[in-house]
């Protein structure tokens, strides 16, 4: 994993029809896969970053006109409802994990460029689940051996920094549910 792509894979799964009973393939080097929810992440944080300095400089404004009024608290209560929506979003982004149908597994790119080439009956996906890199095999098997006709192994890599990240957006979300509260409170009376 580097940024947001996946730039090397290399698999071994279970696979009657190939040589072995295994299947060994390695991604090639030139397509990659983009993992969206990092992407998603990262917007989310960069628009809750705006929001902050914009809301930042026209508190500054207000300050120096010392003009804060019942407007000048619902404008930061709602920047910081804003905000707290940016980070709820970033963090849904790498916590519940959108996961590519099979139709779309199939048609992307990356999936078919593996050397050898993946087996008809297989299919693969890389995705973030909380602060794991899942790679999911899908191998389609007859009704008799699973009732949804879909066999699936999973491997995963834990990505410490996804930790992080994690308890920084937890800890913002509670400081801004905070916030929120006691604006909430002072608007009202």
């Amino acid at each position: 994993l580097l940024g947001d792509n996946v730039i090397q894979a290399e698999i071994t799964v279970k696979h009657a029809k190939s040589t072995g009973g295994v299947y060994r393939g390695v991604a090639q080097p030139d397509v990659q896969w983009k993992l969206q929810q990092l992407q998603d992440l990262g917007n989310h944080i960069a628009r809750a970053s705006t929001q902050l300095c914009e809301a930042d400089a026209r508190m500054l404004e207000l300050s120096h006109s010392r003009q804060f009024t019942t407007e000048s608290g619902e404008l930061i209560l709602s920047a910081a409802r804003s905000v707290k929506d940016e980070i709820c979003a970033a963090r849904t982004a790498i916590v519940l994990p959108r996961k590519k149908s099979l139709l779309e597994l199939y048609n992307f790119p990356p999936t078919r460029r593996f050397n050898p080439p993946l087996p008809q009956d297989q299919l693969l996906s890389f995705y973030i689940s909380s602060c794991r890199l899942i790679c999911a095999c899908y191998h389609m098997v007859p009704k008799q051996a699973a009732p949804q006709g879909l066999s699936i192994s999973v491997a995963e890599c834990q990505l410490s920094y996804l930790d992080e990240v994690l308890q920084q957006l937890n800890t913002a979300m509670i400081q801004l549910e905070k916030l929120i509260g006691h604006l909430e409170t002072c608007i009202s009376h």
